[in-house]
């Protein structure tokens, strides 16, 4: 069937592009010689060619598989990447939107964030266990480094009260009858969860982990148990704080274990892949290389 597919193809396209030869079936699509022309150069082992030519076999069951699951960035998603990508190149969003080559760009950013969003439904659950002779193994040069400290916050960010004309004032008013009563005993999590206009309320205000190293987190780590901040300005509104936590880290082997964490994901993702090409139709025709 592949081979009529191919038969056919070469049949409906004639002499016009008869240089432009199939080198591989995969499922029911094609790679041509043309398709590949940019990462094939004359100098290429025939390694290599077969290299960049798995490399197109792979792209193609992995946006098979995305097309299936129906996967789709968020429009936010696909902003931010814009964004970021005009910041790096030192333009504005409308100065990149601008170029002739912008909707070839989108198209690759939506197709990158695509595959990011498929490798993070992949390794999603997963559970990684690293052993102490692993750790000991793979990190001995790690273990002997200086401890830094770590320490997580909550914090209730509101940035306008409904029906106010002054907002500074009211937020600021707000805030601080919130803190009274967190000083009294009441809930910070439960005020946080229900007044709380940051994404964070859904955990009670908590932070992840963070290391001292800005004034700001400093100002947080003085702050006493149960004892709330004073109202200050977050920059995207107003905020107050506690401290919940803290703990004593070697940073230099926590990233010696989260980077054993990312081959582990790694190896997983890409035996996935393995699987896609095991249960997938594929052809080469390696003498057209």
């Amino acid at each position: 069937m592949r081979k009529l597919l191919a038969l056919l193809l070469c049949l409906q396209f004639g002499p016009v592009f008869a240089t432009n030869n199939i080198i591989a079936i995969v499922n029911d699509n094609i790679i041509t010689t043309t398709s590949v022309e940019q990462q094939l150069t004359t100098g290429s082992s025939l390694d290599e060619k077969m290299a960049v030519i798995d490399q197109q076999i792979d792209n193609i069951l992995i946006h098979e598989q995305i097309t299936s699951l129906g996967i789709k960035p968020t429009q936010q998603s696909i902003d931010e990447a814009i964004a970021q990508i005009a910041k790096t190149n030192n333009m504005t969003i409308e100065e990149l939107k601008a170029l002739s080559q912008f909707p070839t760009f989108l198209q690759q950013i939506i197709s990158q964030l695509s595959v990011r969003i498929l490798q993070q439904n992949v390794i999603q659950g997963m559970a990684i266990i690293l052993s102490d002779e692993e750790i000991s193994t793979k990190c001995q040069n790690n273990a002997t480094k200086n401890s830094t400290k770590q320490i997580r916050i909550a914090q209730i960010f509101i940035s306008e009260v409904e029906g106010a004309n002054d907002q500074k004032s009211a937020v600021k008013d707000l805030l601080n009858k919130i803190a009274k009563h967190i000083e009294k005993g009441a809930s910070f999590y439960d005020f946080a969860k229900l007044h709380s206009q940051d994404y964070s309320y859904a955990q009670g205000g908590l932070s992840d982990w963070l290391t001292l190293e800005s004034s700001n987190l400093i100002f947080f780590d003085k702050l006493k148990e149960g004892e709330v901040s004073k109202v200050y300005n977050s920059g995207a509104g107003w905020a107050i704080a506690i401290k919940t936590d803290e703990r004593y880290i070697n940073s230099s082997l926590e990233a010696c274990k989260q980077k054993i964490i990312n081959n582990k994901t790694a190896k997983h993702y890409l035996d996935w892949v393995q699987e896609l090409r095991s249960s997938a139709y594929i052809e080469i025709f390696s003498d057209k290389l």
